[in-house]
């Protein structure tokens, strides 16, 4: 007789013998009951209770509900019973969570609850994004707004993003300042258009932007402008000189340029003067052009000293010269479209209807109501009366339009012939949606076209497609990467690796510099990009023999064979390939000195499997407190001697193994075969029981074993992002739904943001 059934006959004697039963016994169903009390009561009854968990005395009462839940996503994400206990058999393991879901949780999967949304205004990303969208633009948030809370590892959740009355009050004043950027008065007797340093860009790799140019590489980077005007301009850049804080010898040469003809040149070195100016005149057909900046490297930085940059603050393109033609700058023409333009003050009622219609509706993404329209054109018309000019009343009415809440909120509205207890969301708010979590930014005129004519849920696909291919998708690549896998923290930690390479200090922090800390938050963007764009399978984020590289990332991993100055597909080794093996990875799961197996493996679970460990407790001692007999350990010994302390142990063996796989890598990235003269080993075993014996196999096991963990955390994380909210224990028919359409489709990155879209959390919203 199996341990199976000759548990069920001891348990049916016990029943015999002692009639007096638990509560849950009455409530829980008879096969239920046995298959928990004989893969759990060992840990979670008969009197123990680890992990806080007590299973033989629950009820089905709402008390109960968070116990419940997390014996569901214990049981649903493999963690339990451990892999030291009796494991769970399909069937088993099937009936005992169709059950949890049913009865203690209340999940219905044939009408699943697409849960609650908050209210949530734009984050700083989304109001810039939409700002330049919107009225073309540059408006540093940054310097203007608070940096935004986050929640669930994101900044887009509705619940921390709240509006405090400072908040508010810089958001009024936000708004004043930027009307009265795009309309000035008579903003036609103003020959000048300007282009900041965003908005130069590298045409071969969008992430290279005149924000910074190093002098260290040749590249170039261009932005085109209309000119509906032919005559002469005057081209006007303003730049600085950025990077080593000590003098040094770096040099280049900056070409300016049009349609590809020289303007200007400057030989530039250590210089941190402001208000550095390159300027030149040139006769310019009526038509688009495109203005270029070009660097040359020159002498390049002598051992230990730093560094340099151009960083752009703006180009000025003034003109036509002596002449009375003139045209509108590109802000204005956003605002006031020349169908829009009065010839005269009796056009202005109907001029500024149209106007304040065009651009509530946009800055709204929906139709305005007419009452609105007609208050903010009496509004308009009685401002303008009183400064004498048309542009003053649209400043006043555009002012209000944008510190609304209709602008600064997100909410999703029900379809007005939606039925059901979960009506679908009309396609206003699925066009806003949808923008907000590709591109950070509102719909533009084909989606808001789609969802007036009421075609977008029917070409949906179609318009996620075009969505991608669009530039502006980098701002999801950027935003979603930099949170998700906290590639954007990279460049901001406060490393030491003078001490981490044993180095001398100008040594270290030249060779870990920000240009090296900027290509690699570039190495996983560009991965994570090359993955969704070319529709592979979301598991390569983990396995991929190959990643992003140029010249001096390569050569700081010690990688052979790259010569390139810009990121390019390289195939690397197998202890290379990889989100997992890449310096963002690396750097911010470390400590300022040192690695940390604890955050690596905390990111692992966290980020990759979705099964995080609780919080430590308090007053656990620092790993640096641990030794032995004052012998100089090596991390795995330190490690060891951590998890001696019973409140350390249960978390850390979840943690630790993972963590320790990563030991040949320093805490800034680069590779190391010994600590302490000692060899490092690698070697070890998830707590669900796969072994590994170093970083190739334990990224085997998390991309093959593991998948569905992978996929099923995936889900979550662009769930979370794309709603605003937290994942909870009703969205998981959509998680499940999300993951068997990416297993469908190979398991693409493509398909798995496809599947958010058409999800019922994304489509649908309570009433």
């Amino acid at each position: 007789m199996d341990s199976r059934k000759f548990f069920i006959v001891l348990r049916s004697l016990f029943l015999t013998l002692c009639p007096l039963l638990p509560l849950s016994a009455a409530q829980i169903p008879d096969a239920i009951d046995e298959v928990m009390e004989f893969y759990c009561y060992d840990c979670h009854g008969y009197g123990k209770k680890e992990g806080g968990i007590k299973l033989d005395d629950l009820s089905l009462d709402e008390d109960h509900g968070d116990l419940w839940e997390r014996v569901w996503r214990n049981v649903r994400t493999g963690m339990m019973p451990p892999a030291d206990g009796d494991p769970l058999d399909a069937e088993e393991r099937k009936d005992l969570l169709d059950w949890l879901e049913r009865n203690p949780l209340g999940i219905d999967r044939t009408n699943p609850d697409p849960g609650r949304v908050t209210a949530r205004r734009h984050n700083r990303v989304e109001y810039q994004a939409t700002v330049k969208d919107l009225l073309g633009l540059d408006f540093n948030t940054a310097e203007n707004f608070p940096p935004d809370d986050t929640g669930y590892g994101f900044d887009t959740i509705g619940d921390v993003l709240t509006i405090s009355p400072l908040l508010a009050e810089r958001y009024f004043e936000a708004a004043k300042s930027l009307m009265a950027r795009a309309v000035q008065d008579h903003a036609a007797k103003m020959p000048e258009t300007t282009i900041y340093a965003p908005g130069f860009v590298d045409p071969s790799n969008k992430e290279d932007t005149g924000r910074f140019i190093e002098f260290a590489r040749p590249q170039t980077v261009a932005a085109k402008r209309w000119l509906a005007d032919e005559g002469e301009y005057e081209v006007i850049l303003s730049y600085k000189v950025e990077g080593s804080a000590a003098a040094t010898d770096h040099s280049a040469t900056l070409v300016m340029a049009v349609d590809g003809k020289e303007l200007a040149r400057k030989e530039l070195g250590w210089d941190f003067q402001d208000g550095l100016v390159l300027r030149a005149k040139v006769p310019l057909e009526a038509k688009e052009h495109q203005f270029s900046l070009q660097i040359l490297a020159g002498q390049a930085p002598k051992p230990g000293q730093g560094e340099l940059g151009v960083a752009v603050q703006n180009m000025r393109i003034v003109g036509p010269l002596g002449t009375t033609k003139l045209s509108f700058p590109e802000s204005y023409r956003k605002v006031i479209s020349e169908e829009n333009q009065p010839a005269n003050r009796s056009e202005w009622p109907a001029k500024t209807k149209a106007v304040l219609r065009d651009l509530a509706s946009k800055a709204w993404r929906r139709p305005v109501p007419d009452h609105t329209l007609d208050r903010l054109t009496e509004i308009a018309l009685e401002a303008a009366e009183i400064n004498g000019t048309f542009e003053a009343g649209i400043r006043q009415s555009g002012t209000a339009i944008l510190a609304s809440p209709r602008f600064l909120l997100r909410t999703e509205m029900a379809a007005t012939d939606a039925t059901g207890d979960y009506p679908l969301i009309d396609e206003w708010s699925l066009a806003s949606r949808l923008s907000y979590f590709l591109w950070s930014s509102l719909p533009d005129d084909e989606l808001r076209e789609q969802a007036r004519a009421g075609t977008l849920r029917a070409n949906l696909e179609q318009q996620v497609e075009r969505m991608l291919e669009d530039p502006k998708s980098n701002r999801f690549i950027t935003n979603f990467v930099g949170q998700w896998l906290q590639a954007r923290d990279v460049e901001e930690l406060g490393m030491r690796p003078e001490v981490i390479l044993r180095v001398r200090f100008n040594e270290g922090q030249r060779m870990f510099n920000n240009n090296l800390r900027r290509d690699m938050r570039e190495e996983t963007e560009s991965l994570f990009r090359h993955i969704l764009r070319e529709k592979r399978p979301a598991t390569e984020i983990i396995s991929a023999d190959y990643t992003f590289l140029n010249k001096r990332l390569a050569d700081f991993y010690g990688i052979e064979g790259v010569e390139s100055e810009k990121l390019e597909k390289v195939k690397v080794p197998g202890n290379r390939g990889g989100i997992l093996t890449q310096g963002t990875f690396l750097v911010v799961t470390s400590n300022p000195t040192r690695t940390s197996p604890v955050k690596r493996g905390l990111f692992v679970l966290d980020n990759l499997l979705g099964t995080p460990p609780p919080p430590a407790p308090p007053n656990v001692p620092e790993l640096e407190e641990s030794s032995h007999g004052g012998k100089k350990l090596t991390m795995k010994e330190r490690m060891v001697e951590h998890r001696k302390n019973p409140d350390c142990r249960s978390c850390h063996q979840r943690m630790d193994p993972i963590g320790l796989a990563f030991e040949k890598f320093t805490a800034v990235g680069t590779f190391r075969e010994k600590e302490n003269n000692l060899p490092i080993e690698t070697a070890g075993e998830l707590v669900t029981g796969e072994e590994f014996q170093g970083v190739e196999e334990l990224k085997q096991v998390l991309a093959i074993d593991k998948k569905d963990d992978f996929h099923r955390c995936l889900a979550e994380k662009l769930l979370t992002y794309a709603l605003g909210r937290g994942v909870e224990y009703y969205d998981a028919p959509a998680i499940d739904e999300i993951v068997a359409r990416m297993e469908q489709k190979n398991g693409t990155l493509h398909e798995a943001i496809l599947a958010v879209i058409d999800s019922v959390p994304f489509q649908k919203r309570r009433p």
